[in-house]
């Protein structure tokens, strides 16, 4: 819910643009889609009753409507601008009180003092908002202390500044506003307001909240869930801590234990199986490697789409050189081929081998297939019988048709092909028992070419299988945004797939990436001298690796990285900081209940902090969530105006544990009640290394 104290609904002065000029309807379309709880109507040195009633009552419900006014009035450099706004309750006298002030003078001729001003509304329930801290048409420093010497109630002023400036002037000791001084009303909703961090809903409320009222902060606060966990910021010691169903911050000096309580509470959360999501700033650079971490990932040769060659493995697993026969065997044969006359008449010695005949893989594929298929479906049947006791009946006759089809099919193929293995072995044993009963030779099969050349075709067809597909391009499996860095753009998180090459991390191959690439190259060198006379010691150097890492298809040879790259594939390598920045996007995106933050500023700049953490942070607040951050800056413990400060000191020995807000601007000692320290006071030495190092700061701004 935003807030907005400085409005305009009509075009009052000249100059102003026309823009300013609402409509009921465009009023209560725009006040909706802002988000607006509170509104001020504050027109330039006019207040105009009927209108204020009229829009009041468009917004009834979502809205508080309060009567307002901007005055012209004389300051010591110049005419300035102070709004007045009023108790809605009190609106007649402050009417009145208006009308008086004006005395009939036109918006564009009015001006008054300071000091008419106050004594115009003494009766009234009003608070004031000069311009200030060099905004447009600000009041000096002089001017705003004469103010406040003259409202007896120093609460009732509120200075406004830009909406940039809030936090810092919020967090020491300012009571500040940022308004929208709309100008056209078509994009009023862009306009850059406050959250009320509380459910203030009236403007008492809103009175007593700029007075730091601990009673209305704790009956605010009350509103919200709160969990009371024991949390250990060392072994041994255990203290309950009050954590909201928002932002809650925890901060202190260095080294009284706060990450140790982080994780605690987080312990805490897990155990109650609730979800939680945890960054620790100190622990990016380990914590990104998870994201780098590949030992999930499936690796099959499918992501390239290819076969995996387990067959041609087995192949040069079990391959055998075929030596061709040799011209003494002819030789052998012919000196003694007349030496016997019954050999002679036995013809089968002059038999010829029958032709070899492998068995149709494509046929013994077929029955696998075909019986797994329908034992899977069998087996299906059996858990959720989907047929009637007919049907099932019939569905299994015809399945077992179809196995017994496809296994008739693979029976003929392998009994033909064992029908020639047992001829030929057949007519060897009576050829090898008839030359060995006569003392003669038997004229050769055949020169033995043809197997020779068959057999080193099969070895290079293997090999050349192998070599080509550990050269299939890198293929990417998955990509996923990431995050973004400012300046450079999105990031992605792409899972790449590729074969061991000279580009291969070692990561890729743990322990044998070495070995993988003498096995390639000697896959390469295979296929290039499968001819050559060292084929055979090329071949079992191959083999002799494969053995040693069960290396049976092209598996082994395929890497898994995670890589880091823009929006077009281009890698890029973030550095410590940045890694911080897009582990911190991931886990503030990530659908949890409860979001636990350690030093998240560690390597990040301010600006991002405060344009792209801090909004994070107050949408997770805004839907429910619980958020717990130990922090040492000051944006993130201030601007997210926290439900919950737990702040850590360490004096005289001892340690201290002291938990309040910014609202009742109270720290209390758990331990102590009578012990208090000032939000404001603790938050400026520790967030921003004291008072005077802050408006060091603010005087080199300013100036």
């Amino acid at each position: 819910m935003k807030i907005d104290l400085h409005c305009h609904t009509k075009k009052v002065k000249h100059g102003e643009p026309a823009t300013r000029n609402v409509s009921v309807e465009l009023f209560q379309e725009k006040i909706e889609e802002a988000d607006i709880g509170i509104l001020a109507i504050t027109n330039h040195n006019s207040f105009d009753y009927d209108q204020f009633c009229i829009l009041r009552e468009a917004v009834k419900g979502t809205c508080q409507v309060l009567p307002g006014i901007e005055l012209d009035v004389n300051g010591q450099s110049g005419v300035g601008h102070l709004i007045v706004i009023s108790n809605p309750e009190k609106v007649s006298s402050f009417r009145n009180a208006t009308d008086s002030l004006l005395r009939s003078k036109s918006p564009d001729s009015f001006n008054a003092s300071i000091q008419d001003v106050v004594r115009s509304y003494e009766t009234c329930d009003v608070l004031f908002v000069p311009h200030s801290f060099k905004k447009e048409s600000c009041l000096e420093e002089a001017d705003i202390n004469e103010l406040k010497e003259l409202v007896v109630e120093k609460h009732r002023v509120i200075l406004e500044t830009t909406y940039r400036s809030l936090g810092v002037y919020t967090n020491f000791g300012y009571s500040v506003i940022a308004g929208s001084d709309v100008r056209d009303w078509s994009v009023y909703e862009q306009a850059q307001l406050p959250d009320l961090r509380l459910p203030v809903k009236t403007f008492s409320q809103l009175l007593l909240l700029a007075q730091k009222n601990a009673q209305l902060v704790d009956t605010l606060l009350s509103k919200k869930r709160k969990t009371i966990i024991s949390a250990s910021p060392y072994k041994g010691v255990s203290i309950a801590l009050p954590i909201y169903q928002d932002i809650n911050i925890l901060f202190g000096q260095k080294g009284t234990g706060k990450t140790k309580i982080l994780k605690s509470i987080e312990q805490y959360y897990k155990s109650q199986s609730v979800s939680c999501s945890s960054y620790y700033g100190s622990e990016r650079d380990e914590s990104y490697k998870e994201f780098e971490d590949t030992s999930a990932i499936p690796v099959s040769a499918d992501a390239f789409d290819i076969d995996d060659c387990s067959k041609e493995f087995l192949n040069l697993k079990n391959w055998k050189d075929t030596v061709p026969c040799l011209f003494r065997e002819y030789s052998d044969h012919c000196e003694t081929e007349g030496l016997n006359k019954a050999k002679k008449r036995l013809l089968i010695t002059q038999t010829t081998l029958l032709s070899k005949l492998s068995v149709d893989t494509t046929v013994a594929n077929d029955y696998k297939n075909v019986s797994s298929s329908v034992k899977a479906i069998k087996d299906f049947l059996n858990r959720q019988p989907a047929l009637g006791t007919a049907d099932l009946d019939l569905f299994l006759t015809l399945l077992q048709k179809v196995e017994e089809s496809a296994y008739k099919a693979y029976l003929e193929n392998w009994r033909s092909s064992e029908a020639v293995k047992l001829t030929n072995n057949l007519i060897r044993g009576i050829r090898k028992q008839a030359d060995r009963c006569t003392n003669t030779k038997s004229r050769p099969n055949g020169t033995g070419f043809e197997d020779f050349v068959s057999s080193r075709i099969a070895l290079y067809q293997a090999a050349n299988k192998i070599a080509s597909s550990l050269s299939v391009p890198e293929s990417t499996s998955n990509t996923e945004f990431f995050g973004s860095i400012e300046g450079k753009g999105n990031l992605y998180l792409r899972t790449k797939h590729r074969f061991i090459c000279s580009e291969s991390y070692p990561r890729e191959f743990p322990n044998k990436k070495t070995r993988l690439q003498e096995a390639a190259k000697l896959i390469s060198e295979i296929r290039k001298c499968f001819l050559n006379k060292e084929i055979g010691e090329k071949l079992l150097s191959f083999n002799e690796i494969c053995t040693d890492y069960s290396i049976h298809d092209l598996t082994p040879f395929i890497g898994v990285r995670i890589e880091t790259t823009f929006e077009d594939g281009t890698p890029y390598s973030p550095s410590s900081g940045e890694k911080g920045i897009l582990l911190l996007q991931h886990h503030l995106g990530l659908p949890s209940d409860i979001y636990i933050l350690d030093e998240p500023e560690i390597g990040m700049g301010n600006s991002f902090i405060k344009s792209s953490v801090i909004p994070e942070i107050m949408k997770l607040a805004e839907s429910g969530k619980t958020v717990i951050i130990a922090t040492h800056n000051a944006n993130i413990a201030v601007l997210t105006l926290p439900y919950m400060s737990i702040f850590r000191e360490h004096s005289d020995g001892n340690y201290r544990t002291y938990t309040g807000n910014p609202f009742s601007d109270r720290l209390v000692n758990i331990d102590e009640a009578n012990d208090e320290k000032s939000w404001t006071s603790e938050s400026m030495h520790t967030l921003e290394g004291g008072k005077e190092a802050f408006y060091g700061r603010k005087s080199i701004y300013e100036s």
